[in-house]
């Protein structure tokens, strides 16, 4: 009877150990922001808890237009009936799109974005709402970003995944995303190093036959090519023959340099793209966007 109560008791201690260890924090799962407006060429209106008191709040874009185009040079932003941002978009854009993103009950942001015709965002920002102010305070400005960022995609925790493309004419269009750590009123770029893919794919309407490749993010070798062990270029870890397929891994920016990692069997290189030429892989230059 005594050796049962033991093992019981036992039993009951290591239970309670692996709870303590295992729930210390509760795990929040992912979820994605949510597209307020989309393509909003008019005043519009829709609502969104942005005080953090769990009840939704007003918000009203009012644009302001010109006779010229692109017509829309400025956005007002009202929450509550009060202005709480300015936008002036001085090269013009012909739309707005704006996005929720809701991390905790004091942690909500709108992005908005003003986008030109040709899909490329003049203005990306994310803004935080300041309570005692009454105003929307920027805390990420995606403007300016070399490559092409767009909307949030996956909200975790106080990370926010923002969803970037760029077409370097040596792989076509590509895809990722770019992890930001919301800390101390700012978003922070987490790494700049991330998995990439290969966009030319989806869909792939050429007569050829490398859209398959593409699909798995496979490039086949048009020419005898050389990637090195760093971005620092300086020691070769893979060469690639002529119709050799290498899988697209990791990309890499550092300012205005952007180099992506190959892969064929087990090594693995990098390489400087963005270099103006096309003629790494076969495919490609048929579907560069013009």
């Amino acid at each position: 009877m005594k050796r049962k109560i033991r093992k019981l008791l036992a039993g009951t201690v290591f239970v309670l150990s692996l709870c303590a260890i295992l729930g210390g924090g509760q795990v929040q799962a992912a979820s994605k922001p949510k597209t307020l407006c989309k393509n909003a060429s008019n005043n519009v209106s829709f609502s969104a808890d942005l005080t953090g008191n769990g009840k939704k709040d007003s918000i009203k874009l009012k644009l302001t237009k010109d006779k010229y185009h692109p017509p829309i040079k400025k956005v007002r932003v009202y929450i509550n009936g009060k202005k709480a941002l300015t936008i002036n978009d001085k090269a013009g854009s012909y739309s707005v799109d704006v996005h929720y993103i809701h991390m905790s009950k004091t942690k909500n942001f709108l992005q908005i974005q003003t986008t030109w015709n040709n899909g490329i965002h003049n203005v990306n920002n994310i803004y935080r709402y300041d309570n005692k102010k009454k105003k929307l305070v920027k805390v990420l400005d995606l403007s300016n970003e070399f490559a092409r960022p767009g909307a949030a995609v996956k909200v975790k925790g106080s990370q926010v995944q923002i969803g970037y493309s760029y077409q370097p004419p040596e792989t076509g269009w590509i895809h990722w995303n770019y992890t930001y750590i919301y800390k101390n009123g700012k978003f922070r770029l987490k790494s700049n190093t991330a998995t990439v893919k290969s966009s030319l794919g989806i869909p792939s309407s050429r007569p050829d036959n490398y859209g398959k490749y593409f699909k798995k993010s496979q490039f086949v070798a048009a020419k005898p090519l050389s990637f090195y062990s760093s971005t620092d270029l300086k020691t070769v870890s893979l060469t690639a023959k002529r119709n050799d397929v290498l899988s697209l891994k990791k990309i890499k920016i550092v300012g205005r340099n952007m180099y992506l990692q190959f892969k064929k069997g087990n090594a693995t290189g990098w390489h400087k793209v963005h270099n103006g030429t096309s003629q790494w892989f076969y495919g490609v230059s048929s579907r560069l966007a013009g």
